[in-house]
């Protein structure tokens, strides 16, 4: 079994960067909002990994967590794992579904950019990306047009938004109906929408309707844009994932589709060493072909 060390303490000075706790670094995000991260630094000979939460989640999230400790501690790599502000400076909590949501998809996918480049500029010339769920989806927009710093991503869980998935069901899309019909309407209303694993989510039309754009095809078509090699990894035991989802994975010529048979989207309990493993194993060949 593997062991977590302590994390290291690092402190940051500057107008685009400050200490906030050991590890914990801030920076000013395109939409003026202040957000937070926190900064592994690891061997210089290796690639810095930029780890990205799930929907409404945090770097705190515990899939994320572990695995940037053990990429840092056991395995020597610099690790990045931001909080997207999701419309708020300063942002430390996960957001509950009910609660106001003033942010949009493309705001999410310009703060990664941000942060790739607060990693350029500390000298981090080779960069690969892992997202964790929806972290995935932002990711996957993101590489259509990525840093040429950027070598390779990791997409954990990679599911989408959009009226095929489950929330959608009962409501028959009327839900995506409606948030057309009041977005043509220019309406700024807060509508309660189901989204994700939430089914009321308070948003405004416009705002829903960007993660709602990133359904199943457009995720595809996402891939398919990537310029870098990309790999996947699903759960075998992943509910969330629909068996016409991973056939299309499958076709993508550029992806390479791995399943983790037992495993659940969160990778937990056991199965948070065998994601690790399965990490290690990409890099491993990633570094033998470079």
């Amino acid at each position: 079994m593997r062991l977590f060390g302590l994390l290291p303490v690092l402190l940051f000075t500057g107008c685009l960067a400050q200490a906030a706790s050991p590890g914990q670094v801030q920076a000013t995000m395109p939409n003026g909002k202040l957000a937070n991260a926190t900064y592994l630094p690891g061997e210089p000979n290796k690639p810095a990994i930029l780890i990205l939460h799930g929907f409404l989640q945090t770097q705190d999230f515990r899939t994320v967590r572990r695995l940037a400790d053990a990429l840092n501690e056991e395995m020597g790599y610099s690790v990045l794992t931001p909080t997207l502000t999701l419309g708020i400076g300063n942002r430390r909590a996960s957001l509950a579904c009910e609660a106001i949501q003033d942010h949009s998809f493309g705001e999410g996918v310009e703060e990664v950019a941000a942060w790739v480049r607060w990693l350029r500029k500390r000298d981090h010339d080779r960069i690969m990306l892992i997202g964790h769920s929806t972290g995935s989806v932002m990711i996957a927009a993101y590489l259509r047009h990525p840093d040429p710093s950027v070598i390779h991503a990791i997409l954990i869980s990679l599911t989408h938004f959009g009226p095929d998935q489950a929330v959608f069901r009962k409501a028959a899309h009327e839900s995506l109906e409606e948030a057309r019909r009041l977005a043509s309407q220019k309406s700024r209303a807060l509508v309660k929408f189901p989204i994700a694993y939430c089914r009321e989510y308070t948003a405004t039309p416009d705002n829903i309707l960007s993660y709602y754009r990133w359904d199943s095809d457009q995720v595809i078509d996402a891939l398919k844009e990537s310029p870098i090699s990309l790999t996947v990894i699903i759960g075998g035991e992943d509910k969330r994932m629909s068996e016409r989802w991973l056939t299309r994975l499958r076709q993508q010529k550029q992806v390479s589709l791995r399943v983790v048979p037992g495993a659940s989207h969160f990778f937990d309990a056991e199965y948070e060493f065998t994601l690790l493993d399965v990490i290690d194993e990409i890099m491993q060949g990633l570094t033998q072909r470079q």
